[in-house]
C-alpha cells in the first residue's frame, strides 16, 4: 500500500510541477511573440535558457514569473497571458499544498507509529 501511495505522490507532483513549468513557458512565449518590447523590459525570459543552464533558472523565468504575477501584466491586458499566469499559478499552488499536506501525512504517521 506505501508503495502505491507513494507512486501516486509521485505522478501528482510531477503533473503539478510539469503543468506549471509548461504553462510559464507558454506565457513566456506569447509574451515575447506579441509584446516584444515589454518582454524585453522584464529580461528576456525564456524556458529554454533556464534549461541550458540550471545557474540562468533563478534569473531567467523567476524575473517572468514575477512579472506574470505582477499589477504590470494585469495592466497589459493580454487573456491568453493571463490565463495561463493563472493557471500555472493555480498548479504550482497546488503542488506546494500537496507537499506540505503528503509531509503533515508522513510526520503524523511516523509519530503515531513510535
Amino acid at each position: 500500500m506505501e508503495e502505491l501511495a507513494l507512486t501516486a505522490y509521485v505522478l501528482v507532483m510531477a503533473f503539478c510541477f510539469g503543468a506549471y513549468n509548461w504553462y510559464l513557458h507558454r506565457a513566456m512565449s506569447l509574451l515575447k511573440s506579441r509584446h516584444p518590447a515589454v518582454w524585453e523590459s522584464v529580461g528576456k525570459p525564456q524556458y529554454a535558457d533556464a534549461l541550458g543552464s540550471p545557474l540562468k533558472l533563478p534569473t531567467t523565468l523567476l524575473t517572468g514569473r514575477k512579472w506574470l504575477w505582477s499589477p504590470e501584466a494585469q495592466a497589459l491586458g493580454d487573456p491568453d497571458i493571463l490565463r495561463y499566469g493563472r493557471l500555472a499559478r493555480i498548479y504550482v499552488l497546488s503542488g506546494v499544498g500537496l507537499m506540505l499536506f503528503f509531509a503533515a501525512v508522513f510526520i503524523y504517521a511516523t509519530w503515531r507509529a513510535a
